[in-house]
This record gives C-alpha cells, structure tokens and sequence, in this order.
C-alpha cells in the first residue's frame, strides 16, 4: 500500500494483530490470578464495597473500593468478610479504585 506521495506503508492485518495481542497478553482481557486483592470487606453497597486489603503494598492506606458491573456478585457478601477480589487494574485516586472481575469469600 503506498501513500499519495508515492511513499510505502506497512499495513497490518487486522486479525493478525488481535491475535498477537491476545497471545502476549491475556491478563489484559480476563481473569489474571496475578492480578488479586486479599482483605475485609468494611463497607457494602448496592455495586460496591470497600475493602481493608491484608496483601497488596501497592495501596497506602490500606483501603480501596471496588466496584462490580453485576451487584449479583456482591450477593453473599456481608461486611467484616474475607474476600479475594480479581481485578483489571488499580485508579489513582484517593482510594484507590479497581474492578471487581471475580469476588469470592476466603474458605475459613
């Protein structure tokens, strides 16, 4: 393919390229067990709890609020639970703020 000043240009396949991306990567588009929060649940609402984390250094103060797209996931948890929480990523904000992909009780 070449450009109107007669200058070639490398194109790519699209389908090529959403492979690739999901063969190098696929913690970016799913569940990541790399990616998981451990904690209380402090504080619960309707899509959304704040958890007290127990092993992430990454949060300072220790608290960070998760939300989820479906509130049935949030269904069975109460405050003062132990929870594990997948998640993308972390915002910066004050808290910290995550998506909860995965939220499951801690087997006592």
């Amino acid at each position: 393919m070449g450009c109107s000043d007669g200058t070639d240009i490398e194109t790519t396949n699209n389908n090529q390229y959403k492979e690739g991306i999901s063969n190098t990567n696929n913690s970016l588009f799913g569940i990541s067990d790399d990616k998981v929060l451990n904690g209380e649940v402090i504080k619960k609402r309707r899509k959304e709890v704040t958890l007290k984390v127990t092993s992430d250094s990454i949060i300072s103060d220790g608290t960070i609020w998760v939300i989820v797209e479906d509130k049935s996931m949030l269904a069975d948890i109460t405050k003062g639970q132990k929870v594990n929480v997948w998640y993308d990523y972390i915002r910066e904000s004050n808290p910290p703020q995550t998506s909860g992909l995965k939220i499951e009780r801690e087997s006592k």
